[in-house]
């Protein structure tokens, strides 16, 4: 069954979003891909994309009852790797340890591109990527 499920987005603010999802078991839907996630501008960040299957809690909402709470696995999304880094750490919950450097090794190069070209980042990642940096110096 298909329904709008709430999922967390930062866009400036953070917030929560309806987003088509479809069940795949209690307490489990699968984002399927909708409107939400076209023409994303670069400060834009959603928790969950589509294709990542999720457990949801109960949203206490009067028009959705459902909210995305965790991923139980990755989807295919287009650089959905490169998402999940920039979200989390613009929330400041990627650890700044050596392995979380080397495993995000990829999304710290290019995002220090992005830096260095002059597009906007949010502050949470460029502390973030300042300490990684330091292990990839090494």
């Amino acid at each position: 069954m298909t329904e709008k499920i709430l999922v967390h987005v930062i866009e400036g603010a953070e917030s929560w979003v309806p987003i088509d999802a479809q069940e795949i078991s209690t307490y489990q839907y699968m984002i399927l891909n909708d409107i939400e996630y076209e023409d994303i501008d670069i400060g834009t960040f959603f928790e969950f994309y589509p294709g990542d299957i999720v457990v949801v809690e109960d949203a206490f909402d009067e028009e959705y009852q459902f909210k995305a709470l965790k991923i139980s696995s990755f989807g295919s999304y287009p650089d959905r790797k490169y998402f999940h880094f920039k979200y989390k750490a613009t929330l400041r919950q990627i650890p700044t340890t050596p392995e979380k450097a080397e495993e995000f090794k990829d999304e710290i190069l290019r995002i220090k591109h992005e830096i260095a070209a002059g597009q906007f980042v949010y502050k949470g990642i460029k502390e973030n990527i300042q300490k990684m940096d330091v292990y990839l110096r090494g």
